[in-house]
């Protein structure tokens, strides 16, 4: 075979091979695209219509694998059995190429069939159709197009079939299974609930289940179709959400229209459409909620129309509801804990139908169906006269826990260090909600409480020993055991301290009810614990309110001391104080030296002033947090544990008093002006520069001028202790040498020369700290010449220093019988030094002052602490603050009038109704009250303790004669024994005054009612305290002050009788009893001992002036005041009333210008004699000791 036959054969072979491609491809697409067409086709028809018939849904099923066979025969079959020949591919390629002129089937025909006879034109023919082929593309006579279109179809169906499939992958699946499996059914829906009716406005739900008992298709949807007025019909779905039991549910909220709804999912389709028709919808007209708070309160039952209502847990609750529509049925769900009992409550139906009530249990049971325990919304669930279920929201519970008291205690100390002598004031503040009713202490003691039993019960257990140990013969040794005393190791007491009554106080619910605040004062008496030095004891407070709670305060751990240790730890607390109040003086001072150089121009204004602001404001920072909380602790520690009499007789009692007004009012002086300076024009800066400037010096000299006096007052108590403690010694060296002596002279002496040069040595010691003793005693008599100069000469005087040093030759000559009487003499005359240093110590515990400028001193002290008081309380009113440490500060007040009346003789009755006012005002301000009737108490407060403070000088009383006391005499000056003084009766008239005051304040005020018959009971009490310090003046005894000092034992504890009693028995002449007509007539039975300063004239004279005009005019006072209290005690404060206050304003002033006349001739005869006595007076001390030296 030649080639070019070769060539034309392998041409036909490659057409014919690619014939059978296109055939395959076309055969392949078309069975493709006819399934899937088949199957997409009958499942739109399927998910279309929604087939339910079996037998429908088999056909389809049927018809589908008809098309698969169909184009399985079609189009696979006819492209296997494609096998095109040579000469049909030359046919066809013939048909491509006209010009071949059949050349190439002839040349296909002749190869395919050689014959020998035509074998010369066979191959001319062939070798012509060679070589027309070679050059033509005979691929190209094949036609693609159908082929392609064929492969496009395909494609575009398995894009579609794709995009179907993955925009609802469950619904192709699940058309797949029921084309695959027609005859099987995986779900059947059934509604569980589907109502007909729903009230309008209302919630509708829809739930339904699968029968088929399998798992729900992953959505199940609810459609829905209604009819509205704007849009026409429209129809929606929505997903069901499937509930934790296994149901299918949706809840369709505010239904106000009807429709027709119908659920499908997965293969089931069959459920039908049903109707919702929408009826009128019942609603609460009306509602009234009675809550009947717990027994315990004693709250009254309230009602109200509001359904949001706070009420105390353990309430009862009874509601009305009045429906717009009839309801057949009732019952209130409350969320979970609200009520005791979690079920719903059933109502109770009216007749009409239109009210229902739901009512509690027993009432005197603290249980019931609507017994509220918790916090939460109420719903009403009715169903009505149309059988529609409706829920409606009715309201909601605020529970409110009744809880514990809060309780806080202030110990009034820092330290838990106390001796055993020590009565520290404890107030409990005592916080409730509602009320609180009890108050009590728990004491834990450990090492003390011992307590001695009485013989008796000694003898009794002594006896039930012997009897239980009679065999072994201890019965003895066991009574003897039992009646020494007992030391217990733990102890524990609790009692309560405080009461309130049995049951709460009638009272009315408040929705914002203000907490009850309770004040306890206690005072914590070591001594009646019996406890001693090194015990240790737990206190701890605990407060109970009317429902059982109960709180506790954190325990504190005390511990008993020496008084000497004691009072070393609060001098070194205050030598801390000190070196803070240097701090601060140095910070004060460079801020004072920053403006100063401000005004020199050495500074910037700027500069110095943000200097000097922060140098004030760390100065005003340590006074406020460090300084005066250390000293104010030092003040009340050493009254409360007995190392002074009164905080007004310790000189830290007057620093503490100016720190408080210099952080009170000149550091808010200092800085506003620099805050002025901030905000102030150019040409304004200057002055208030200067005004800054001058400020902070005056602060710093005020400042430097508190450290000297605390250290002249540190010196001056440091001498005492360090001459106390030189006595000490060179009594114990004068024992020492007395017994060096008597071995020597009895020959019984060893080691004599170590003996000798040791005493030689301790008295050379002593000698050396006297002088530094003198050395310090010289240096506060150059800063405080008026207290230290007598003490200073009287010691230059003696030559104790002088007189040790020829003690210790003595001692080093062997003159031991010189040494020891030398000795002797140091120890009187330095005793008596140290008595000087010490003069409080000499007077007694009963002794009472008769210092007219220390009497004045302290009353002044006091008056400028009630103003403050008064300030703050009108301060606290304005801003509505708390009151309670308002009532501590005039507490402090009352007890220091009540101290000052016990130590002075001058002023008592006054001080005494004093006290008692402020007690009463103080216990006022524990309740809360700020308003006017307590500032005018204040005020009264206020008025007395300046009369009592003031010179006579600034009296404007006319006097005898129309002539001026002389400068330099006070009418208080007057021993008490001479009567009421001026300051007394300017006492009564200012009292009357403020009286009167306050009635016609009352009657001009708009109040009515109870507020004015509370106002009126309150100035009748003012009114009758005037009236018992005219007759306590008049009585002229403290027998009439055992009332007032019971009333103020109340308040003060337990804590002060002891003093009280030894005020009580330690008085003078004026507990006697003394008529009226003595006091008159200024007698002084007690003067029988040659030292009074009068003679009998004065006397006589005194009596002449006391006439029966006085009496009756003091009687008239007394029974005026009489009446005008009980016209205030019945609120009269009309005309006639204050008529009568008038009147007795007058008689007071006509008996205040006698008194003044009868102390004027007093004065007289007192300056007659006065000059000699003191003219002769010495210093007792002094001449002793110079006796005693020569």
């Amino acid at each position: 075979m030649s080639t070019v036959e070769t060539n034309l054969l392998a041409q036909l072979d490659s057409v014919a091979r690619r014939a059978r491609r296109i055939r395959w491809a076309y055969g392949i697409g078309g069975f493709v695209f006819v399934v899937v067409a088949a199957v997409v086709l009958t499942s739109l028809l399927d998910y279309g219509f929604s087939v339910r018939d079996i037998w429908t849904r088999r056909l389809l099923t049927a018809c589908v694998w008809g098309m698969v066979v169909w184009a399985g025969f079609k189009f696979v079959w006819s492209a296997w059995r494609f096998r095109p020949t040579r000469f049909e591919i030359a046919l066809r390629v013939e048909r491509c190429f006209p010009q071949l002129r059949n050349r190439l089937s002839s040349a296909i025909a002749f190869m395919e069939n050689e014959d020998d006879d035509s074998m010369g034109m066979s191959r001319l023919t062939i070798q012509q159709a060679g070589r027309q082929v070679l050059g033509l593309p005979v691929q190209q006579c094949l036609s693609t197009k159908v082929a392609t279109q064929m492969v496009c179809w395909v494609l575009g169906s398995i894009v579609f079939t794709s995009a179907i499939a993955a925009m609802a992958p469950d619904e192709t699946q699940i058309a797949l299974r029921r084309l695959a499996f027609p005859s099987v059914r995986r779900h059947n829906l059934q509604w569980i609930t589907a109502p007909s009716k729903v009230a309008e406005g209302q919630d509708a739900q829809f739930e339904l289940v699968d029968k088929q008992g399998r798992d729900f298709p992953d959505d199940v949807w609810f459609e829905w179709v209604r009819r509205l007025p704007t849009r026409g019909v429209q129809t929606e779905r929505r997903l069901m959400e499937k509930t934790a039991d296994g149901s299918m549910r949706i809840t369709l909220n505010n239904v106000l229209v009807p429709f027709r709804y119908r659920a499908y999912g997965g293969d089931d389709h069959s459920l039908p459409l049903r109707s919702l028709k929408v009826v009128p919808a019942g609603s609460i007209a009306s509602s009234r909620l009675t809550i009947d708070p717990p027994k315990y309160t004693n709250i009254r039952p309230y009602s109200t129309q509001r359904t949001n209502v706070k009420a105390l847990i353990g309430s009862r609750l009874s509601l009305t509801l009045v429906l717009s529509k009839a309801v057949r049925k009732a019952e209130l769900v409350a969320a979970v804990g609200v009520f005791q009992h979690e079920s719903a409550v059933q109502g109770r139906i009216t007749k009409r139908g239109k009210t229902v009530r739901f009512e509690s249990g027993d009432a005197d049971l603290d249980q019931g169906d609507l017994l509220i325990t918790g916090s939460g919304p109420m719903t009403l669930i009715i169903t009505d006269s149309d059988g529609v279920t409706i829920t409606l929201p009715v309201g909601k519970v605020v529970a409110v826990a009744d809880q514990p008291p809060m309780i806080d205690v202030d110990w009034t100390v820092m330290r838990r260090i106390l001796t055993s002598t020590a009565k520290i004031p404890v107030r409990i503040f005592a916080t409730d909600d509602l009320a609180t009713q009890d108050v009590s202490i728990l004491l834990k003691s450990v090492g003390g409480l011992r307590r001695e039993r009485s013989s008796s019960e000694a003898e009794d257990e002594a006896k039930d020993t012997d009897a239980d140990n009679n065999n072994s013969g201890e019965g003895e040794l066991g009574g003897l055991a039992a009646a020494e005393p007992q030391l217990d190791t733990f102890h524990f007491v609790e009692e309560s301290i405080w009461q309130g009554p049995k049951e709460a106080a009638p009272q009315d619910w408040q929705r914002s009810r203000p907490p009850q605040k309770n004040v306890v004062v206690w005072t914590m008496d070591v001594e009646a614990e019996q406890l001693v030095e090194g015990d240790s004891f737990t206190v701890v407070f605990s407060a109970t309110d009317y429902r059982g709670g109960r709180r506790e305060c954190e325990p504190q751990l005390w511990t008993v001391v020496s008084a000497s240790e004691l009072d070393a730890m609060l001098r070194a607390q205050q030598a801390q104080a000190v070196e803070y109040l240097r701090e601060a003086t140095q910070r004060q001072i460079a801020a004072s030296q920053r403006l100063h150089e401000a005004l020199t121009s050495e500074l910037t204004p700027g500069q110095a002033m943000d200097l000097a602001a922060v140098d004030g404001r760390n100065a005003n920072q340590t006074l406020w947090q460090r300084v005066l909380p250390l000293l104010e602790d030092v003040l009340r520690s050493r009254m409360a544990n007995g190392l002074q009499e009164s905080a007004t007789d310790h000189p830290l009692r007057e620093t503490v008093s100016q720190l408080s007004e210099i952080l009170g009012d000149d550091f808010p002086r200092f800085f506003e002006e620099m805050d002025q300076w901030a905000r102030a024009s150019a040409i304004e800066k200057p002055s208030h520069l200067a005004a800054a400037a001058s400020n902070g010096k005056e602060i710093a000299a005020d400042l430097l001028a508190m450290v000297e006096q605390i250290v002249v007052w540190n010196q001056q108590e440091n001498a005492g202790d360090d001459i106390a403690r030189v006595v000490h010694d060179q009594r114990e060296l004068f024992n020492d040498t007395e017994q060096f002596r008597l071995d020597e002279l009895s020959h019984d002496a060893k080691d004599t020369a170590e003996r000798r040069e040791a005493l030689v040595q301790r008295q050379a010691a002593l000698a050396e700290r006297y002088e530094r003793w003198l050395h310090d005693v010289e240096d506060l008599a150059a800063r405080n010449p008026q207290s230290f100069a007598d003490i200073n000469d009287m010691a230059v005087d003696l030559g104790i220093g002088s007189r040790m040093r020829e003690t210790v030759d003595d001692l080093r000559d062997d003159q031991l019988g010189d040494a020891t009487r030398q000795q002797e003499r140091l120890i009187d005359d330095l005793s008596d030094l140290a008595t000087r240093l010490q003069p409080d110590s000499a007077d007694g515990e009963g002794h009472e002052s008769m210092d007219v400028e220390a009497f004045r001193e302290a009353a002044n002290i006091l008056w400028r602490h009630q103003v403050e008081i008064n300030k703050k309380t009108t301060q606290a009113e304005r801003d509505s603050s708390d009151s309670i440490p308002l009532a501590d500060a005039q507490h402090e007040i009352g007890t220091e009038l009540h101290h000052m009346a016990q130590t002075f003789e001058l002023h008592r009755a006054a001080m005494m109704t004093t006290a008692e006012l402020a007690l009463e005002t103080a216990d006022r301000l524990r309740e809360g009250r700020l308003g006017t009737q307590i500032q005018a108490d204040q005020k009264m407060i206020a008025e007395s303790l300046e009369a009592m403070a003031s010179e006579p000088e600034g009296d404007e009383l006319p006097r005898e004669n129309g002539t001026e006391e002389p400068a330099g005499q006070d009418s208080t000056d007057l021993p008490p024994e001479h009567g009421p003084t001026v300051e007394d009766w300017k006492v009564v008239q200012q009292w009357q005054q403020n009286v009167l005051d306050r009635t016609v304040l009352l009657q001009q005020s708009t109040v009515s009612g109870e507020r004015i018959d509370e106002s009126a009971r309150a100035l009748a009490n003012r009114q009758q305290q005037v009236s018992d310090l005219v007759r306590r003046l008049t009585t002229g005894n403290d027998s009439q002050n055992g009332d007032s000092v019971n009333k103020t034992q109340a308040a003060e504890g337990p804590g002060q009788e002891k003093s009280r009693d030894k005020a009580r028995n330690g008085s003078s002449s004026t507990d006697q009893g003394d008529t009226l007509i003595d006091d008159l007539l200024n007698t002084n039975p007690a003067a029988g001992d040659g030292e009074n300063v009068g003679d009998k004239s004065s006397g006589e004279e005194a009596g002449e002036q006391r006439t029966s005009q006085e009496e009756e005019l003091l009687a008239q006072i007394v029974s005026r005041m009489d009446d005008v209290t009980n016209r205030l005690r019945v609120a009269d404060v009309g005309a006639e009333t204050q008529q009568l206050q008038n009147e007795i304003l007058d008689k007071i002033s006509e008996q205040l210008k006698r008194v003044r006349q009868r102390q004027d001739r007093s004065t007289n005869n007192r300056e007659a004699t006065g000059d000699s006595a003191s003219r002769n007076g010495t210093s007792a001390t002094t001449a002793k000791a110079l006796a005693m030296r020569k």
